[in-house]
């Protein structure tokens, strides 16, 4: 159902009850812009920390526009799930001294035009929202007035506050918080209802975690039990975007394949999702939720008989996945996801390559390489000196195609990475190259070489 101004003071009751009652609650977003410049765009050379201070840039300057809320709870002797979910426009209102200024990415609105996105209930009747801050600068001016000024300001305040109700009582409750790809969504979240995201990555991790025990995030679990599937279960899940993943799974291959499929019924106020509405937050939410549920419930029958009848019970399912816990996926960095309560996992990527022209004459340029190097997969490429760059590709089998094929070229020696390569930070910056350079020694080195730099 749709949430907006208009109605959420009526609806906010029906929301916390449906918090209340249910067991996990799934989340997705909508937003005005993705990346605040070409320094933010994700890169293979990005550790956790570097793509959180890429993401953060954005995120303070973009705000949220929609938010999906969808809550699932299990009926076990029924195997059987209903989801509730709630469509809600968001919009930062003008209030007393607080006006938010933010941005807006026209690919991203071009986005949102090709969905049907309706603009008029975001800018017109858009729930107002206040951070924690805001609301705590906003009481101390009250402590001021009289009580009869200060109940008629509180009433305002409240109004005010609005959807940040919300995000309490999803802290409140204590629940699971299910997304996909959700990391974004994470900072929005934070930064926007709580407080503005710390300046540390370690910090943001501290915070968040304190918010929300227990993160799931959809696009994770699925990489990881994909691999642990046989086919033919392991087929459904060769794609990883929400909406073919929803397509596969709810397809008569699926069925056929998976018995006991748990029925995953939406709440009688929220028919209108019995058809596609792609990229409308609510009805991603509730898909990503339905997703979590069927993914879960394949690697479930994969160790049972046939003859087996016992449900996929949600409690079954948090046995199944609590190893993923707390694993919040990462695309195109040097880790596959980040670990929110300690250390981030050791790179899945190999080591990078250095390509430099024989010659030792003549310019490398990134197109120039790209184009080389195409063919092979996913890569990126950073400009070390003029006739050398540094190459991070996404898997070491590439990485291991790349050394073989170019062993002997005639025209470029590729090598794996040493530090020996990077030249002094003086001399980067007499050849032009100290943003990118330095960047690409310092910021995005992996901790475990960076005592090896030269600085």
């Amino acid at each position: 159902m749709d949430v907006t101004r208009a109605n959420f003071s009526s609806l906010l009751p029906v929301i916390r009850q449906s918090i209340a009652d249910c067991n996990f609650i799934a989340i997705d977003s909508e937003f005005t812009g993705l990346t605040a410049g070409a320094e933010e765009e994700y890169s293979l050379f990005d550790t956790p920390a570097s793509r959180y201070s890429k993401l953060r840039e954005s995120v303070q300057k973009f705000t949220v526009c929609q938010i999906g809320i969808t809550t699932f709870t299990n009926d076990h002797w029924k195997n059987k799930f209903t989801a509730t979910p709630f469509n809600c426009y968001v919009f930062p209102h003008e209030f007393d001294q607080f006006d938010e200024r933010f941005s807006v990415q026209s690919s991203s609105f071009a986005f949102l035009c090709n969905h049907e996105f309706d603009f008029n209930k975001f800018i017109y009747d858009g729930i107002p929202y206040l951070t924690s801050e805001q609301e705590a600068i906003f009481r101390q001016g009250l402590e001021a007035e009289d009580e009869d000024t200060r109940k008629a300001l509180e009433a305002h305040l409240t109004e005010a506050i609005g959807f940040s109700h919300v995000f309490k009582m999803l802290v409140e409750a204590g629940k699971p918080i299910v997304g996909h790809n959700m990391l974004m969504d994470l900072m929005f979240f934070f930064d926007k209802f709580h407080k503005p995201l710390p300046e540390s990555y370690t910090a943001f991790k501290e915070k968040l975690h304190q918010l929300f025990p227990i993160i799931i995030d959809n696009k994770h679990v699925t990489a990881c039990t994909k691999q642990t599937l046989y086919p033919p279960a392991e087929h459904l899940l060769r794609t990883s975007t929400l909406d073919a993943l929803n397509t596969a799974l709810s397809s008569k291959r699926c069925l056929d394949i998976a018995l006991m499929i748990p029925s995953i019924q939406l709440h009688e106020s929220c028919q209108r999702y019995e058809e596609a509405r792609h990229h409308e937050a609510g009805y991603d939410s509730f898909i990503t939720g339905k997703v979590l549920i069927l993914v879960c419930h394949l690697k479930a029958r994969q160790s049972m008989l046939p003859v087996d009848t016992e449900p996929t019970s949600w409690v079954k399912i948090c046995r199944m996945i609590d190893g993923y816990f707390n694993q919040i996926n990462m695309i195109r960095c040097s880790v596959q996801y980040l670990y929110l309560p300690g250390p981030d996992p050791n790179s899945c990527r190999p080591t990078w390559l250095t390509m430099e022209r024989r010659s030792g004459t003549g310019k490398l340029s990134q197109s120039e390489v790209v184009e080389l190097l195409r063919n092979y997969g996913s890569l990126d490429v950073e400009i070390l000196k003029p006739s050398t760059c540094v190459v991070a590709l996404a898997t070491r089998n590439m990485a291991e195609n790349v050394l073989e094929d170019f062993r002997n070229h005639p025209d470029f020696a590729v090598s794996e990475y040493s530090s020996s390569w990077l030249p002094s930070a003086t001399t980067l910056a007499s050849l032009g190259f100290g943003g990118v350079a330095v960047t690409l020694a310092v910021y995005y080195c992996p901790e475990s070489i960076r005592p090896m730099l030269p600085w």
